[in-house]
C-alpha cells in the first residue's frame, strides 16, 4: 500500500486503462457479469500491475501531462476493449446474416444484456460461442493480454489507428465467411424453388419457400453448432494475435 501511495500516478493510469478494457472488453462487458465482481477484478489487476509497470516516464509530471496521459489511457483501454469485443460482434453479425437469408429476419427477441433486439440464430450462436469461449479458457488468456499490454504499450504511448480499422474490416470478412456455407445452401434452395415454380405454376412459392427455408436453416444450424467451437477459436486467435502485437 505504501508503494501505491508513493506511485499514485501509476496506480491511477493503470486503473483507468484496465477499467476501460474490462468495461468494453469481450465477455467481461456482458451485463450478466456482476458489477461487484467486475470492480473487484479491476482493482485486483491494478494492485498486481502497479508495482511492475515502468514509471520512468511519469515521474514529476505536470497537471497538463497528467490529464493528457489520463485521456490517452482511457482511449487506449477503450480501443483494446472494443477490438476484443469484435469476437462477439463477428459471431452476432454472422448469425444476423444467416437469419436474414434463412427466413428468421422478422423473428426478433429482446436481449437483456445489450438492451436491444437480436435475431434468433444470432442469439443462439452468441450463447454457444460464449460457452466455447469459456471452455477454451480464452477469458484467462484475455486477462493475460491485458496485463501484457503495459509491456508492449507503455503508459502515455499513442498507437496507430490504421491497424484498428484493418482488424475491423477483417472481422467483417470473417463473419461473411462464417455465414457463407449456409447462405450458399439457402441460395441453392431458392434456385430449386424457382425452377419448381416454373414447372409447376400452381405452387405457391412464397408460402412453400418460406417454410422450406426455415426448416433447412434449422437443420443446418443444428449441424453448424458442432463446428462452432472451431469458429470461435479461429476468430479469437485472430483478435488475440492482433492485440498481442498492438503497439
Amino acid at each position: 500500500m505504501e508503494y501505491i501511495l508513493a506511485n499514485k500516478y501509476t496506480f491511477i493510469f493503470v486503473l483507468v486503462r484496465v477499467s476501460m478494457i474490462l468495461t468494453f472488453g469481450v465477455l467481461y462487458s456482458d451485463k450478466r457479469v456482476s458489477k461487484p465482481f467486475k470492480i473487484a477484478l479491476i482493482f485486483l489487476i491494478t494492485m498486481v500491475l502497479t508495482p511492475v509497470v515502468p514509471t520512468d516516464s511519469i515521474v514529476n509530471i505536470s497537471e497538463y501531462d497528467f490529464v493528457s496521459i489520463l485521456i490517452t489511457e482511457a482511449i487506449l483501454g477503450f480501443i483494446i476493449g472494443f477490438i476484443s469485443n469484435m469476437i462477439t460482434h463477428t459471431i452476432i453479425m454472422a448469425g444476423s446474416i444467416i437469419d436474414t437469408q434463412g427466413g428468421f429476419g422478422m423473428a426478433q427477441i429482446f436481449d437483456p444484456t445489450t438492451h436491444s433486439q437480436t435475431s434468433v440464430v444470432a442469439q443462439l450462436m452468441l450463447l454457444v460461442g460464449s460457452l466455447c469461449f469459456l471452455l477454451n479458457n480464452f477469458h484467462i488468456t484475455f486477462l493475460s493480454i491485458v496485463m501484457d499490454s503495459f509491456k508492449f504499450i507503455p503508459i502515455g504511448e499513442v498507437i496507430d489507428l490504421t491497424s484498428v480499422i484493418q482488424v475491423v474490416v477483417s472481422c467483417i470478412s470473417i463473419s461473411l465467411c462464417i455465414s457463407l456455407p449456409i447462405i450458399g445452401i439457402i441460395f441453392m434452395i431458392d434456385v430449386i424453388l424457382g425452377i419448381s415454380t416454373k414447372t409447376m405454376p400452381q405452387l405457391n412459392l412464397f408460402s412453400v419457400g418460406f417454410i422450406v427455408k426455415i426448416c433447412a436453416t434449422m437443420v443446418l444450424m443444428y449441424m453448424y453448432i458442432f463446428i462452432l467451437n472451431n469458429v470461435v477459436t479461429m476468430v479469437t486467435s485472430v483478435i488475440f494475435d492482433f492485440l498481442s502485437n498492438l503497439s
